[in-house]
């Protein structure tokens, strides 16, 4: 026994390893000291266990072959798959030590005591074997995460969501292509339906499906994070699609990318969004160079922006804040009409943001210098908290790390 240890609170020692948490070997090492530190240890030891093609088959032996191991009954987060590498396959060789093992996976999924977050979007669940595929079933977790190129909305709402009984469900784009999404929510409601965290469209998601989903739930679904790649044409099937789903969902907080060549001004049911906090607007560039080289179909970014907001101002004042991201530098962005748009037609803003692409001159003062002198700076005059960051071309919701 540590000399003194068993003396020191339970909240003092849980603070202490919390902040150890992504340092291996000071946890490693603190383990073998003594019993004690070893049980306080455990919990922060294996937090989050990502699986891919790589490791898959080493892991799985020791968890199966040892079913007093010390790993699963500690993991909050189960991750299968990583940008670089997939988790294809669910095949699990046999120990050389123990050639005659037979794996017994009834005995696996409820070692996971602690599990919060399952995140299946770097595997295939069609190529899982069916042993496999069943042992997971037995899994608990609050929240789920799946990409629907890789799985089927059939099997997600049949098979998948009435076995794991999540609380949450976030729907996103396959890892390798991942987008900034909301980070992991710290609290689960609880809630007869589930909830959606997040959902993200484009035209690589199966959104017919998703509505045939919907069109039989009793009540709409409850849905945080709205993520869409707006359609270049909105008379296409893409177009159609988004523009049906958008009907049967209200976002608290909406996402709208802009494509890189619109055709077509696009309409939203917004009279539907009856719980829209938050409106960001992406992927913004500057127009006046478009359009001597592209066709007179082209519709510029600036007075798309335009319209998105005049659409989405009859929800005052309901909707508080605004975010634009736009791909230029604070030196050359070009805004035309969007500060009189704000100012006219979102008396109840409370709060504005731009995000500028990182460059020369994007230094806190810089940027705060050129705030002052914008046309923005009307929005101050009426209340309204201004930020303006230089980040990514596609960032996260600021607010939602508020």
């Amino acid at each position: 026994m540590t000399p003194g240890l068993e003396g020191l609170p339970s909240e003092i020692l849980e603070e202490i390893f919390s902040e150890l948490e992504y340092d291996r070997d000071a946890l490693d090492a603190l383990g073998l000291t003594c019993r004690t530190l070893f049980a306080c240890t455990s919990l922060h030891r294996f937090p989050t266990i990502t699986l891919h093609n790589n490791n898959f088959n080493h892991f799985m032996q020791l968890t199966c072959a040892v079913p007093w191991n010390g790993i699963l009954p500690n993991v909050q987060r189960l991750v299968f798959g990583t940008k670089m590498f997939p988790l294809s396959r669910g095949y699990i060789g046999k120990p050389k030590a123990i050639p005659e093992f037979n794996y017994d996976f009834s005995r696996w999924a409820p070692q996971f005591h602690t599990l919060r977050s399952f995140d299946l979007r770097g595997a295939t669940w069609s190529q899982f074997p069916p042993c496999f595929a069943e042992a997971l079933l037995h899994l608990r977790a609050e929240y789920l995460v799946v990409c629907l190129r890789t799985l089927s909305v059939e099997d997600l709402r049949k098979t998948i969501l009435p076995s794991l009984l999540p609380k949450m469900l976030s729907i996103s784009g396959p890892l390798w292509a991942q987008k900034a999404i909301p980070p992991t929510p710290s609290y689960f409601p609880e809630s007869d339906n589930i909830i959606f965290h997040y959902m993200q469209l484009d035209e690589s998601v199966p959104i017919t499906d998703l509505i045939r989903w919907f069109r039989t739930c009793d009540a709409p679904p409850s849905l945080v994070h709205l993520y869409i790649e707006l359609p270049k044409e909105k008379e296409s099937p893409y177009g159609l699609a988004i523009s049906e789903l958008s009907s049967l969902v209200s976002p608290v907080h909406l996402h709208l990318k802009l494509p890189s060549t619109a055709q077509d001004y696009f309409e939203f049911p917004v009279k539907s969004f009856n719980d829209l906090k938050t409106l960001q607007i992406s992927s913004i560039y500057n127009d006046s160079h478009l359009f001597q080289t592209t066709s007179s179909r082209k519709i510029g970014d600036i007075p798309l922006v335009c319209f998105l907001l005049k659409q989405f101002s009859i929800l005052n004042p309901r909707l508080k804040a605004v975010q634009l991201d736009t791909v230029c530098t604070h030196l050359n962005l070009i805004f035309g009409g969007i500060p009189q748009v704000l100012e006219e037609e979102y008396p109840s803003l409370r709060s504005f943001t731009l995000t500028l692409r990182s460059g020369k001159f994007t230094s806190r003062k810089h940027l705060d210098d050129w705030l002052e002198k914008s046309a923005f700076i009307g929005l101050r005059r009426k209340g309204v908290e201004l930020n303006i960051e230089a980040g990514g071309s596609d960032p996260v919701l600021l607010w939602s790390h508020r």
